[in-house]
């Protein structure tokens, strides 16, 4: 959820594309990490192309994006379709990443340069299947993540910042960062799952 210092507001652009702004105590619009692209329902373009508020920025949208494995046979095309600007929750419109059964399945994305994050908004799964992701931390570093890291060796990783989370996103999730730098971002299960 949201936290309780922030009002958030929703807004209405073009085409009838929604976004959720967060909005802090002063009143300012805040920096936005967004793995789906803040609310880009299947439209083209980048977020600034397309109106997006001046004072948000999703710092995920088109970077480089990694994954622990790809669950073969179901039509996903890898890790990048969770920073495509499209929040279409189901698995077969395309839009929608997956991993395999791992142990500690984990997503990732390099924002390219270390940037302060405010928030992380995580869309889930609307077709089926949203609760897979439950039990899942979410880390920030200026420190690359590396393929055997673990939930246990991150959270105590010096200048990693970690949120655990325990209920599976409905729709989505806003996890409050408060400014912390990274360059990397990391979904990772606290056990098996996909």
């Amino acid at each position: 959820g949201f936290r309780d210092d922030v009002r958030v507001e929703p807004v209405k652009w073009e085409d009838d594309v929604r976004a959720w702004v967060q909005i802090d105590e002063r009143n300012m619009r805040t920096r936005v990490i967004d793995m789906a692209g803040a609310g880009f329902r299947r439209a083209s373009g980048s977020p600034r192309a397309r109106g997006r508020p001046a004072g948000e920025s999703n710092l995920a949208f088109g970077k480089a994006a990694t994954q622990s494995s790809t669950l073969p046979g179901h039509g996903v095309t890898g890790a990048t379709s969770a920073v495509d600007g499209d929040t279409n929750g189901i698995l077969g419109d395309g839009s929608v990443t997956h991993t395999g059964p791992d142990v500690s399945a984990w997503w990732q994305v390099d924002l390219g340069a270390s940037a302060s994050v405010s928030s992380i908004v995580i869309w889930n799964r609307t077709d089926c299947c949203g609760g897979r992701l439950s039990d899942y931390w979410v880390f920030v570093s200026d420190t690359p993540f590396g393929p055997a890291d673990t939930p246990a060796t991150l959270r105590s990783r010096p200048g990693t910042w970690g949120s655990h989370n325990v209920p599976a996103p409905r729709l989505l999730t806003r996890i409050a960062v408060d400014g912390f730098r990274g360059r990397y971002v990391r979904i990772q299960l606290a056990g098996a799952g996909y």
